[in-house]
């Protein structure tokens, strides 16, 4: 179903004239990269790369992949500067026609199939897909006061990691792109970054000791926020989401990470000490 953009007439001109098309880089996926809002949401937007020089084999797995069907992105003699080509200086009588596999030719781009824009079709669910932005939670909590040497538990509320995804379709094509957290990096304030291979684990006060330390997501400050403007150390929460997507034909591939992020303020105080007597001499 994918639309087949390529030979007209003047291609095959070129051809015969040996008019070579424009080198092109070879990308890992034609869909090569994807922008969303640093603050999670919808309205993620896909940057289209060219996957001529594979003929649209960048992804991985499926039987489409490595077709010889090229998107509706176009074909390498799109980018082919027509009108820089003398016509009139070219001698005709000398092109070998019987050399030119007519029959090959898609006259009306579309190989006798219905014309389906699979890019745009990825680029309408990627603009659909809701990436959240991370929901910080802490222990002790972030409207609370925490002190020097106290074990503070990070994680992000369960809701907000789980799988996305969103689909478009057009004349039985379709296209579905996914994102799944794999990772959060914890930027602290006081110069200490974390990465946790996961949400993190939510403090239970009914099976957790308050003085243990989280088993695979937390930090211990070691210095008082007084110094920090506003007396609060920003805690920064970044999620990376892997992005990857599937063409009813069986293409498949990835996208490049997606990253968003979430701060908070977490206030540090020293352990002051509480004097309840003096001896008399």
């Amino acid at each position: 179903m994918l639309r087949r953009t390529g030979a007209t007439t003047l291609v095959v001109a070129a051809i015969a004239l040996g008019v070579a098309p424009p080198a092109h880089a070879e990308p890992p996926s034609f869909l090569g990269s994807v922008e969303c809002g640093s603050s999670g949401g919808g309205g993620c937007a896909v940057m289209i790369e060219w996957w001529l020089k594979n003929n649209g084999g960048g992804g991985t797995g499926g039987s489409g992949s490595g077709g010889t069907d090229a998107p509706s992105g176009g074909s390498e003699w799109d980018s082919v500067d027509w009108d820089a080509v003398d016509w009139d200086a070219v001698d005709w009588e000398s092109v070998d026609w019987d050399a030119i596999d007519w029959e090959s030719i898609d006259y009306d781009g579309t190989d006798g199939e219905d014309e389906v824009d699979p890019e745009t079709l990825a680029g309408e669910a990627m603009a659909s897909l809701n990436i959240p932005a991370p929901d910080i939670a802490t222990s002790p909590g972030v409207d609370s006061q925490i002190l020097v040497h106290t074990p503070v538990w990070l994680w992000l509320e369960p809701d907000g990691w789980e799988a996305e995804s969103a689909v478009a379709a057009d004349e039985g094509f379709s296209a579905e792109v996914t994102a799944a957290p794999v990772r959060t990096k914890w930027t602290l304030g006081d110069g200490t970054e974390i990465v946790c291979e996961g949400p993190g684990t939510p403090y239970d006060p009914a099976a957790h000791d308050p003085a243990s330390e989280s088993p695979d997501c937390g930090h211990v400050y070691t210095r008082s926020s007084d110094a920090e403007p506003g007396g609060a150390f920003p805690v920064k929460a970044e999620v990376t989401w892997d992005i990857g997507w599937n063409f009813s034909d069986g293409q498949n591939g990835t996208l490049g990470p997606v990253v968003v992020a979430s701060e908070v303020e977490l206030t540090v105080k020293e352990a002051q000490s509480l004097v309840t007597g003096v001896g008399q001499g």
